[in-house]
């Protein structure tokens, strides 16, 4: 049976009332030095736990934040999930916090999921930036404590990586080498689920290519990455009509790129150049080092957590918070 405040107050000889101004650590309390002792003496000798239902009535907080990730499903093996949950869970370890992760399902109506959200089962939460999902806008439109992550989003405090920088290194890099003819990969793209950033990249590579003189082609593919019918026909035409270059927006299409070139017999970067974007360290040696651009979402999903932490103490943050990115020269361009 748990112990409770009564039991305490009986042990140490005092009221209950005295009990509880010493263990919530109440502002202005008076006890005696003597008295206080006795009360966390016998707290401990009975082993009492404060109750944490009645803390956050009492407190009206949870120490809990919520990340919300839309109807994106989130899969511990691919290394951007992975580094985003790793940072989240980091930064709430950093300040006391428990973290809870709520998406989307099929069928759940927007007031649904906003009110299962601003209910103070969390005190703030974290989600996807620079997307056009309805709950992502009636939070915004709140005075609920939110931070987005991996976009800049107008009426939200976001945190993200400088991918436009990331993608502008990349153009130079390509073109420094000669190329004239670049194949940019980006994501088909989904009526479900938009995601800015992917188009911020793709307009900030094809901007600073055409700066360098270069011709962008760009095409959409699937999530997985994996090599569509029209790049195939861009990528196998005669030398003199083929893109000598291929930038794509993740390193997950660099990756499956660099299978397709195998695949076909395609040196790189004699060939083709390919070169990616996230720098992610892979569980399996690919005998190859991608050229990338790494960006540090770990952080990125730290620094969002603090960020919470911050409004939820009423003060205020920045409205954005842009993290560097490096380009790793490696053996494929």
């Amino acid at each position: 049976m748990a112990v409770s405040i009564r039991d305490v107050a009986s042990r140490a000889g005092v009221s209950f009332t005295t009990v509880s101004k010493v263990l919530n650590e109440r502002p202005g309390d008076r006890t005696a030095p003597e008295t206080r002792l006795r009360v966390v003496q016998a707290a401990q000798e009975l082993g009492y736990r404060p109750n944490a239902v009645a803390q956050s009535l009492r407190s009206r907080t949870t120490d809990i934040i919520g990340f919300y990730t839309g109807l994106i499903s989130l899969d511990i093996m691919d290394p951007f999930h992975g580094a985003v949950l790793n940072g989240l869970q980091h930064g709430c370890e950093e300040h006391h916090k428990d973290l809870l992760i709520h998406r989307k399902f099929f069928g759940d109506s927007p007031e649904e999921i906003y009110k299962d959200l601003s209910n103070r089962k969390v005190d703030g939460i974290v989600l996807p930036s620079g997307c056009d999902d309805e709950i992502v806008q009636r939070l915004k439109a709140s005075s609920f404590p939110a931070v987005g992550l991996a976009a800049p989003d107008a009426g939200l405090s976001s945190v993200y990586v400088d991918s436009v920088h990331g993608f502008r290194l990349v153009a130079a890099h390509l073109a420094e080498k000669g190329h004239r003819r670049v194949l940019y990969r980006t994501q088909r793209r989904d009526p479900e689920i938009k995601i800015e950033d992917s188009e911020r990249r793709c307009h900030a590579f094809a901007a600073a290519s055409a700066a360098y003189g270069m011709e962008v082609l760009v095409t959409e593919a699937p999530e997985d990455g994996v090599v569509t019918e029209e790049e195939k026909s861009l990528l196998l035409a005669p030398p003199s009509k083929r893109p000598t270059a291929v930038a794509c927006w993740n390193d997950r299409y660099a990756h499956q790129m660099m299978t397709f070139c195998r695949r076909h017999g395609l040196q790189t970067p004699g060939d083709l150049a390919v070169a990616g974007f996230d720098g992610f360290t892979l569980p399996y040696d690919p005998a190859y080092q991608l050229t990338t651009v790494r960006a540090p979402w770990e952080e990125c999903a730290r620094t969002a957590i603090g960020l919470v932490v911050t409004m939820t103490g009423g003060n205020p943050v920045p409205d954005e918070t842009v993290l560097p990115v490096e380009l790793i020269h490696g053996d494929t361009t």
